[in-house]
């Protein structure tokens, strides 16, 4: 995400460490992004402000610096500077503290005016508005930056007035003197750079390209359109039809570029930018070939087919792909993985604490042990060759890109000839781990708000994305009850030929994957957890499903525990998929002939 930053100019001449200026202490300061900016800020009061500025500001200091961590902890996103923070809020903060100290914030005094009368008016004392004037006086100077830096035809995504996190990302300039149009040129720029202040430098990347490739088109077309206001509603029929015939977008690709134009179209209107639209351009032609794609998520044999390959993985690709599968997160929120991302509970249970690159929120999730483990290897790692803040990085102390696991993933598959549903090579994209994950937890009938707590999601809407049922599964889910229809059918008059309903005693306790046939006495069970190794476990075929979904996730356990050289995990998950082979063994005699037969 995007965020003004501390000025960038003025840390080319001051020195590196913020923590002391101008014989002030403000390492108290927790932002690191906003004690810099405080640490200009300073240094220009000191060079340009008055002196009653600066004796109000050697009394404010002791006062802004508790005042801004407050802010910022009660804040509901991560910030990178001041003016992300509400300034009404701000200085409601600093001024309860200093009105608890019994300093003085307004001074009152009798005005005359031009009735010839008397008005009390309040005017803010030096130390009562300084926490204002340190917000307004970074504003004003980043409008300023800006202002500057959007004239550029070339942007160093690295060296932006706005702050970038470009650390995955392996594009870092945009090229702007590539779009011929000198009048759309500009406005795409004001777009780009709006853009850049609210979402992730992946996405905005993306939209430069498109927006790009729209001006190809019109230089191919109709090199006599300039400007926006030139561009009509047959013209965009045409870029439809245009972009329908081009080989190298596909469906998807080519609504999305019509709906980014849309949005392009209305901000240059809404802006008044110079050569758009004074109204909105109309495209309400209606999307032809329109198909409902399905989701995307890995099978359980496709899951099962690359994790058999762990060993063939660089040891840093095999880490990522178990946090992934496991976590749900996006890409980019596991290559920034930070190394105190790793927590442990009072009893014992770990989480996993990281950033969401589009809500720039902290999420809190469970952690399995081997995969807290896998993580904590990794972090070890990365302290090895010096590394003191990323989880995954190279022997060179580089994060991995986007880009860089996904060609790394996909070697692995091609070179070992790993095979999809359809029986061709697979090829993963990124984020078809979110989407299993998102899959999984629907298959096993988790709430809808406990998916979407668990992967992070701002709304249902989005969540609604990664769950909906396709026809296969929905056939997979019925076939059963109308085969046990079917059945009843056929037997219709032929009471003889039906099997007895297995007897349950009414005394068992019925569990979630069986029953249990001990008698607690009054006492906690001390085999809970522990059910499948248990004697007085009852399984049944109802049940079946489950006991089948746990042992996959065992045996991927296996593959992971292994892969780390976690021995211990390793023998433990061993016992407990003998324990549930030994379960699902009672309920289907046939089980491992029929998995032999599928392998």
């Amino acid at each position: 995400m995007g965020s003004v930053v501390a000025i960038r100019d003025h840390e080319q001449r001051i020195a590196t460490q913020f923590d002391i200026v101008g014989g002030y202490d403000i390492s108290g300061i927790e932002n690191e992004d906003i004690r810099r900016e405080m640490y200009v800020f300073i240094t220009d009061l000191f060079e340009n402000g008055a002196v009653s500025a600066r004796k109000g500001f050697a009394n404010a200091i002791n006062y802004m610096i508790p005042a801004i961590n407050q802010a910022e902890y009660d804040s509901p996103v991560i910030i990178d500077t001041i003016t992300e923070i509400d300034k009404q809020e701000l200085d409601e903060v600093y001024c309860s503290l200093l009105k608890a100290d019994g300093q003085i914030i307004e001074t009152s005094r009798n005005v005359l005016l031009s009735d010839m009368k008397k008005h009390l008016r309040f005017q803010r004392t030096t130390l009562g508005g300084m926490i204002k004037r340190f917000y307004n006086f970074v504003k004003e100077y980043n409008d300023a930056q800006a202002a500057k830096y959007i004239d550029r035809n070339i942007w160093d995504l690295e060296n932006f007035p706005i702050k970038l996190d470009t650390t995955v990302n392996s594009h870092k300039k945009l090229r702007f003197d590539q779009i011929s149009q000198e009048s759309i040129r500009e406005c795409v720029k004001r777009y780009i750079f709006h853009e850049l202040r609210v979402k992730a430098v992946s996405t905005c990347v993306n939209y430069y390209y498109q927006l790009r490739y729209f001006s190809k088109f019109l230089d191919e077309n109709h090199p006599q359109i300039k400007k926006l206001s030139d561009v009509t509603y047959e013209v965009m029929e045409e870029l439809y039809i245009y972009a329908t015939n081009d080989e190298s977008i596909g469906l998807n690709r080519r609504n999305t570029l019509i709906r980014l134009l849309q949005s392009f179209f209305w901000y240059a209107s809404l802006m008044g930018l110079k050569g758009a639209h004074k109204k909105d351009i109309v495209i309400d032609f209606e999307t032809r070939d329109v198909r409902l794609y399905n989701p995307k998520f890995l099978t359980d044999e496709e899951v099962k087919g690359l994790n058999a390959h762990f060993k063939y993985m660089p040891v840093w690709l095999m880490r990522m792909v178990v946090v992934l599968e496991n976590c749900g997160m996006r890409i980019s929120e596991c290559l920034l993985l930070e190394q105190d991302c790793v927590r442990k509970s009072n009893d014992g249970n770990y989480y996993l604490k990281y950033r969401q690159q589009k809500t720039k929120k902290f999420n809190l999730i469970p952690l399995s042990e081997d995969v807290a483990l896998t993580l904590l290897a990794a972090i070890d790692d990365a302290k090895s060759v010096g590394e003191d803040k990323f989880v995954f990085v190279d022997e060179n102390n580089h994060t991995y890109t986007y880009e860089r696991f996904r060609y790394a993933i996909n070697k692995v598959c091609y070179e070992n000839q790993i095979r999809n549903s359809e029986g061709g090579i697979l090829h993963i994209k990124t984020h078809v781990f979110r989407g299993t994950l998102a899959m999984k937890y629907n298959e096993m009938g988790l709430d809808l708000d406990v998916i979407r707590s668990l992967l992070g999601q701002s709304s249902y809407s989005a969540l609604m994305h990664y769950v909906k049922t396709n026809s296969a599964e929905l056939l997979e889910q019925v076939e059963p009850l109308l085969n046990n229809r079917g059945e009843m059918i056929r037997n219709m008059g032929k009471e003889r030929e039906l099997k007895p309903v297995t007897a349950i005693d009414k005394s068992w306790l019925p569990l979630s994957n069986g029953f249990c046939s001990k008698d607690p006495g009054g006492e906690v069970c001390d085999r809970a957890n522990n059910c499948y190794s248990c004697s007085s476990f009852k399984p049944t075929k109802q049940h079946l499903y489950l006991y089948e979904r746990h042992l996959r996730e065992v045996r991927n356990s296996i593959l992971i525990a292994e892969a780390n050289g976690f021995e211990r995990l390793a023998r433990n998950a061993k016992s407990t998929e003998n324990a549930i082979l030994n379960v699902i063994r009672k309920v289907d005699p046939l089980f491992e002939i029929e998995e032999k037969a599928v392998l």
